[in-house]
C-alpha cells in the first residue's frame, strides 16, 4: 500500500491475510498472486474512492474471500479483477454472516472466472452492491453451495453450468441472473432449491427441479429446456415476454413429466407458456375465486393423443393438458388452452371438448375456436373444477373406455381371456387393454411380452405383480397400487422404463420395483417405495443421479454398483443383501433417514460415507459393517453388537462428523489407528 511511484507488486500469500487493500492513492497499483492461492479473510478492496485504476491479479490462481470484496478501481472490466482464465475459482466462504460484493465503478463490471457461494454461517448471505445495472460478469460456473447470493443488481452469466444448491433470490423482477453464453447453458443442483429472476438470450436446460421466485424473461428464439423436471413458480413468480416466437417453456411431452406449477396467493389470472419442441400450446387457468384458501396448479402438456378416447386415431386433436390442483376452496375458474394446427385430426369445426376425471368423459364443455385453434371453458359463467386432462375431438370419442380387471393368477397382456370387465372375471372381455383403465388384482401376475402396451391407468394391487421383461415403447398411463413392477435389462445393458406417471405407485407403502440382469438403473427414477436387484452373478450400475428408497432396498441377488458416479443414495426402511460385498460403494454417501431401519448383509456390508439423519432414528445392525471415510451422526442412534459391529476402516482422525447426545453408537466401534496416533 505504499504511495510510492513502484506500481506492481507480487503476492506471495502462503498463509491467509485478513484484510487485502490494493489502493490507487497517487498511483494505480497493480498486485499479482504469485505461487500460492489466497485466503483473505476479511476484505479484499481493489482502488480507493477517487483513485486510479488499480488492479488485482489472481494468476488462475484460487481466491477464498471471507468478508467483502470492494471495487473502487477505474480500470477496465478485465483489468480490476484479473481472472486470466475462465474457470479461475473465487470462492466467497463466509467468515461472517453477510458477504457483499461492491463495485462502486460507473462503468465497468467486475469479471469473474468460477464463482463459488459457500457462507454456511446462519442466515449466511452474500449480496451484489452497486450503481450499475450490470455488476458482475462470470465467465466460468457458478457454484452456489450454501447460503444466499442475493441480486441486487443483475449478473451476467456466460458460463456452462449453474448448480444451485441453496438460494439465489433477486432484489427485484428486473435484477436478473442473465444467461449470456450464446450456446446452451445448464442449471443444476439440489432438487427444489430457490432461483431468483432469470433471463435467456440462449437455451438453458433444467437438470434439477426448481422453485422460481422472480421473473422468467425470454429473449427473442430462447427455450427454457425443463423436460421431464419440476418447475415451481411461488405466487411472487412470474413469466414475462413468452411466445411461439419469442421463448417459452419446453418439456418432454410425456405424462411422466413433473411439469409447471403456479402457485396462487389470490385471484388472478396466469398463463402458463408450456410446450413441446416445434409446438407452443399455452394452458390459462384464470382463478376467478380461490373459495378464500390459496392453491397451486400444474399443468403438463402431452404430445399424443388421450389413450382414453374411444373411436380409432383420426377423429381427435393429437395433444391433451394434464392439469392438477393443490389448495382452494371450492374455486371458480376459466381455462384455455392454445393447440397447434398440426395436431387436427378429422373436421375441426366439428370438434367438442372434452374433460377426463376418475375415469369418466365429461363432454361436451366449453366451446372450440376453431381458427384460433384454442379449447376455451366457461369463459363467462366459469366452472367450479381445475383438474382432469383436456383435450377436444370429435363427440364420439368421448364414450367411456370399460375399466378391466385381471381374471387368471398368471396371464398375458395381449391376451384378451386375461381380462374382464366385471371384477368376479366372467365372463373374459375377449380383447387386450387399449387405453382402457387396467386393475391388476391382489394374487395376479401379467406379463408384457410384446412391445407397444397401450393404457390410460394401471392399478398394481397389493401382491400384484406386472412383468414387463425386455420388452419396451409402452405407455401405461397414470401407474398407482401397491403391487409389483419387474423389469429385466436389454441386450444392451439397459433397464427401460415404460412410459407413464409413477407418482402414485412410488409414493405408496409397499410398491416395489425388481430389477433383473445387468445393466444401468434408468436416470429418469429417483425415487422409489422399495426396490429390488435381482439376477445371480448380475450388476446394476447407478447412473450419475442421487437416489431415494423412502422403504427398503434390497440386494436379493448380483451386485449394486456405485463406482462410476459415486451418487448418493438415502433409505428410509432396510438395508438388505444378500450378496457378500454386495454393495460396490464407489465414493458416495448412504443416508439412512428412518425411524428404525436395519443393515442386514451376508458377509458384512461395505460403505465408503454412512450416514444416520432421522431425530429420534434408530439403526440397528443385523451384520457387521465397514466405513472406509467417514461416519456422519447427526440425529439418531447406531445400535451394534459384538459380532454385528461398525468397523472404521480409515486411519484418519476425522473419520467421524457429528456426534452428541443425539447421535452416537450404542454398543462396540472398532477404529484402524495408525502407528502414532489418536482417535478420541
Amino acid at each position: 500500500n505504499s504511495t510510492t511511484t513502484l506500481a506492481y507488486f507480487d503476492l506471495f500469500l502462503a498463509n491467509p491475510v485478513w484484510d487485502l487493500t490494493i489502493d490507487g492513492q497517487t498511483n494505480a497499483k497493480t498486485s499479482r498472486l504469485r505461487s500460492y492461492p489466497a485466503t483473505i479473510k476479511g476484505t479484499l478492496q481493489i482502488g480507493t474512492d477517487g483513485g486510479g485504476a488499480s488492479s488485482f491479479n489472481t494468476s488462475g490462481l484460487d481466491v477464498n474471500i471471507g468478508g467483502d470484496l470492494i471495487s473502487n478501481s477505474s480500470a477496465t472490466m478485465g483489468n480490476i479483477f484479473v481472472i486470466v482464465n475462465d474457470h479461475q475459482k473465487t470462492t466467497f466462504y463466509g467468515e461472517v454472516a453477510e458477504q457483499r460484493i461492491i463495485n462502486n465503478s460507473s462503468d465497468n463490471m467486475l469479471r469473474f472466472g468460477d464463482l463459488i457461494i459457500d457462507n454456511q454461517k446462519v442466515n449466511g448471505k452474500i449480496s451484489t452492491v452497486g450503481a450499475m445495472t450490470s455488476l458482475i460478469r462470470v465467465m466460468g460456473d457458478i457454484n452456489v453451495l450454501s447460503g444466499t447470493f442475493e441480486l441486487n443488481n443483475t449478473v451476467q452469466f456466460y458460463g456452462e453450468t449453474l448448480d444451485n444448491q441453496s438460494i439465489i433470490s433477486s432484489l427485484n423482477s428486473s435484477t436478473y441472473l442473465y444467461f449470456l453464453k450464446g450456446t446452451e447453458q445448464t442449471i443444476t443442483g439440489k432438487d427444489y432449491a430457490s432461483l431468483g429472476s432469470l433471463r435467456f438470450n440462449n437455451n438453458v436446460r433444467l437438470d434439477a427441479s426448481m422453485i422460481v421466485q422472480g421473473r422468467l424473461r425470454f429473449n427473442t428464439n430462447t427455450y427454457f429446456l425443463i423436460d421431464d423436471k419440476h418447475l415451481v413458480l411461488t405466487s411472487t413468480g412470474n413469466i414475462y415476454n413468452a411466445s411461439d416466437t419469442t421463448g417459452y417453456i419446453i418439456t418432454n411431452g410425456a405424462l411422466s413429466d413433473a411439469g409447471v406449477t403456479k402457485e396462487y396467493a389470490a385471484n388472478g389470472s396466469f398463463t402458463f407458456p408450456v410446450g413441446v419442441a416445434g409446438k407452443y400450446t399455452p394452458a390459462t387457468l384464470n382463478v376467478i375465486n380461490t373459495g378464500g384458501t390459496p392453491g397451486s396448479i400444474t399443468v403438463k402438456p402431452v404430445n399424443a393423443y388421450h389413450p382414453a378416447t374411444a373411436t380409432p386415431t383420426g377423429d381427435e386433436l393429437q395433444y391433451f393438458w394434464n392439469v392438477s390442483s393443490t389448495g382452494f376452496n371450492n374455486p371458480t375458474v376459466r381455462h384455455t388452452y392454445a393447440y397447434n394446427a398440426d395436431d387436427v385430426k378429422g373436421n375441426e369445426s366439428n370438434y367438442v371438448v372434452g374433460r377426463y376425471h376418475d375415469f369418466q368423459w365429461q363432454s361436451p364443455i366449453g366451446s372450440i375456436d376453431a381458427p384460433g385453434h384454442r379449447i376455451l371453458i366457461n369463459q363467462s359463467s366459469n366452472v367450479d373444477y381445475i383438474d382432469g386432462e383436456y383435450t377436444a375431438g370429435l363427440a364420439a370419442n368421448f364414450s367411456e373406455k370399460p375399466i378391466l380387471y385381471s381374471r387368471v393368477s398368471s396371464g398375458n397382456w395381449f391376451d384378451g381371456t386375461s381380462w374382464s370387465i366385471y371384477e368376479s372375471g366372467t365372463p373374459a372381455y375377449g380383447q387386450a387393454p387399449n387405453g382402457n383403465p387396467v386393475v391388476i388384482k391382489e394374487g395376479h401376475s401379467i406379463t408384457i411380452n410384446n412391445n407397444g402396451a397401450y393404457a390410460n391407468s394401471v392399478d398394481i394391487k397389493s401382491g400384484a405383480k406386472l412383468i414387463l421383461g425386455q420388452t419396451y415403447q409402452h405407455n401405461l398411463g397414470h401407474v398407482n397400487g401397491y403391487g409389483t413392477i419387474n423389469l429385466t435389462s436389454t441386450t444392451d445393458g439397459s433397464f427401460i422404463f415404460p412410459g407413464g406417471d409413477y407418482t402414485d405407485f412410488m409414493n405408496s407403502d409397499i410398491s416395489t420395483i425388481e430389477y433383473v440382469g445387468n445393466g444401468t438403473l434408468p436416470a429418469a427414477i429417483t425415487t422409489y417405495s422399495n426396490v429390488k436387484f435381482m439376477g445371480a452373478g448380475t450388476t446394476k450400475k447407478i447412473p450419475a443421479i442421487d437416489i431415494i428408497v423412502r422403504g427398503n432396498l434390497t440386494i436379493e441377488q448380483g451386485y449394486l454398483d456405485n463406482y462410476s458416479f459415486n451418487r448418493n443414495i438415502t433409505v428410509g426402511g432396510n438395508w438388505t443383501s444378500n450378496t457378500t460385498s454386495g454393495f460396490i460403494a464407489g465414493k458416495g454417501k448412504v443416508t439412512f433417514n428412518g425411524t428404525n431401519s436395519q443393515i442386514i448383509s451376508t458377509g458384512g456390508e461395505n460403505f465408503y460415507n454412512l450416514q444416520i439423519n432421522q431425530v429420534n432414528g434408530k439403526l440397528t445392525l443385523g451384520s457387521a459393517v465397514n466405513v472406509s471415510h467417514i461416519l456422519y451422526l447427526t440425529n439418531g442412534i447406531i445400535y451394534t453388537t459384538t459380532s454385528n459391529i461398525l468397523s472404521l476402516t480409515s486411519t484418519s482422525t476425522s473419520v467421524v462428523s457429528g456426534g452428541s447426545n443425539n447421535s452416537f453408537v450404542q454398543g462396540p466401534l472398532s477404529k484402524l489407528i495408525a502407528t502414532g496416533s489418536y482417535f478420541d
